[in-house]
């Protein structure tokens, strides 16, 4: 081991974060990751290290899986961990399906702290004793997780309302577990190969970010309040409502929803909603929330939906909330298009719009195994096509490319891959990709053809043209005087590059003129029903649209998107 490294791990100004580092690398070697103590040199510096090494070997030998092991590393290291290992599950890019399989397992639960704590930050955060507020409140809590525990209560008003209490020095703990995991993100990122593609450091920042976040339970207010206004036209979906008055950073008093878990349903003639419906409201609330509001719930696990009794669906739990800026939700919705069209040509020409793929990869190989995969699902019923498997596919499709696929995206998929697996457990016959196909691609055609869509985008290319076009001269004319000096030279290094670039701007044309073509269109309906302009010219109008239409097909069959 180097002294550098030594150094590493004992310069840590406080006592508890080398003890944690202790703590870390004690938890790794007991299951099974004697390398990275043995390569970090801490099993040199304590003995417990050097004990957990030779237990660890003994669970390698035990047959126990890389996920398993992984797995019950992050359980073991408490909230900060388990919550990482949860958003790992999220990244399919990073870990093969059986690591993910194993992450997605991780409960965030941990033992309750004692209702005693529960009175005192009651006081603390009210300003006043808690039974000038609650009536009475449960001693058991319903739930206790990571951040928070929750409890059941009613207000001295007589409503029936949840309070969710924040743990109780959880902010200290986080803080250093955060520190100490950006420290070895850092020095994994600087001195392990192979892990350029996931950029450890990054990693760790997002996580600390939307972790700090969630901590602070304002923002989940602020989420359900959101989230509700959003779904105001949903006339069978409901989220409970919050008592502002009475919530803080550390408290959280919300309606009582009375109901039963979605999937511990037995009996649905009860209920005046069928699974089936369930199953299709569901998923129009998360197509909705991410391609319409673009705000979405990003842990659609089963524990957090439920039927209220009177048979409304119930959304629970908004701490972990994905949002999406409009230039991502485009990108997201070209990919999803495609993917649920089986359209490989479109897939590979939204990933290279979107600057995703590397200008190292082989573009045509990257089109043979999109245009493989995209085969295998094509030949199956639409019954029988899962749509979790068609995102995990494709994920380790552009993986073995180096494509590097947003998170966002990833999550979404995820969230998709979920819900699915939600709705098939309560309506085994639920077929996904029929229930999602016609949504995207009638919300891809519409936003397409509607040119207030993109009005700022045909700007920017008009922009940029009118640039093209007072520096083209200028730069035309240095070219041709360093082509007569004899200084000029041109070499190309990478084919993959030339075709990348010919492909993005056959993509921009098509674009383009379907932008022009949907414009003229609308223009051509705006003056048709106005007695301002003369019939032919509306006429004039669509028919120029249609043949722009026309060339924007033919060019599109030419590349192979049809």
């Amino acid at each position: 081991m180097s002294s550098s490294l030594y150094r590493f791990f004992l310069l840590p100004r406080s006592y508890k974060k080398l003890r944690r580092y202790r703590d870390i690398a004690a938890v790794l070697a007991r299951h099974g990751f004697a390398d990275v103590a043995t390569r970090t040199g801490l099993s040199r510096v304590w003995r417990g290290v050097r004990k957990a090494i030779s237990f660890g070997r003994l669970q390698e030998r035990e047959a126990l899986s890389f996920g398993a092991r992984l797995r019950a590393v992050c359980e073991q290291l408490g909230p900060t961990f388990i919550k990482f290992g949860q958003v790992l599950a999220n990244r399919p890019d990073l870990f093969p399906p059986e690591v993910i399989r194993e992450l997605a397992r991780l409960q965030d639960q941990v033992p309750p702290f004692p209702y005693e704590m529960v009175e005192a930050i009651l006081a603390q955060e009210l300003k006043r004793l808690p039974g000038d507020v609650f009536a009475d409140i449960e001693r058991q809590p319903l739930a206790a997780a990571s951040i928070a525990q929750v409890h059941r209560a009613r207000l001295v008003s007589g409503e029936e309302v949840v309070i969710k209490v924040k743990r109780p020095g959880l902010e200290k703990v986080v803080r250093e577990d955060l520190a100490v995991l950006k420290d070895i993100a850092g020095y994994i990122e600087d001195n392990f190969d192979g892990v350029e593609h996931m950029h450890p450091r990054q990693l760790v920042d997002e996580f600390a970010r939307t972790f700090t976040q969630e901590m602070d339970l304002r923002n989940e207010v602020r989420n359900m309040e959101r989230f509700s206004a959003c779904l105001a036209d949903e006339p069978n979906v409901r989220i409970a409502r919050t008592y502002d008055d009475l919530c803080t950073e550390n408290l959280i008093v919300m309606a009582f929803l009375k109901g039963s878990k979605v999937t511990a349903v037995s009996d649905w003639s009860a209920f005046p909603l069928t699974p089936k419906e369930i199953s299709e409201i569901g998923t129009r609330l998360l197509l909705r929330s991410v391609f319409e509001f673009r705000f979405y719930h990003a842990d659609p696990h089963p524990g957090n939906f439920m039927i209220a009794d009177d048979g409304k669906v119930c959304l629970l739990d908004f701490g972990m909330m994905g949002y999406i800026t409009q230039a991502r939700m485009e990108e997201m919705l070209s990919f999803m298009v495609a993917l649920v069209s089986h359209d490989s040509a479109m897939l590979v020409d939204s990933l290279l719009e979107a600057g995703l793929v590397p200008a190292s990869a082989d573009i045509r190989s990257l089109r043979r195994d999109a245009e493989v995969m995209m085969e295998r699902f094509a030949t199956l019923s639409i019954g029988a096509i899962k749509l979790d498997e068609l995102i995990r596919t494709s994920v380790e499709v552009m993986y073995r490319h180096k494509v590097s696929l947003p998170t966002d995206l990833l999550m979404v998929g995820r969230a998709l891959g979920t819900m699915e697996g939600l709705a098939r457990q309560i309506y085994p016959q639920f077929e996904p990709l029929a229930a999602v196909q016609p949504y995207l691609v009638s919300l891809f055609v519409k936003r397409a053809l509607d040119p207030t869509q993109h009005s700022g985008q045909v700007v920017d290319v008009a922009l940029d043209l009118l640039s093209f076009a007072r520096t083209f001269p200028r730069e035309l004319n240095q070219v041709v005087r360093r082509l007569k000096d004899g200084d000029l030279k041109v070499q190309v290094e990478d084919r993959n590059v030339l075709l990348a670039v010919r492909e993005r701007s056959s993509a921009l044309n098509r674009l383009t003129g379907a932008m022009l073509a949907g414009a003229g269109v609308a223009a051509s309906v705006w003056m048709g029903g106005s007695l301002q302009f003369p019939q032919w010219l509306s006429t004039a109008s669509l028919t120029v649209s249609f043949l722009v239409a026309l060339w924007v097909v033919l060019g599109i069959r030419k590349s192979g998107g049809m």
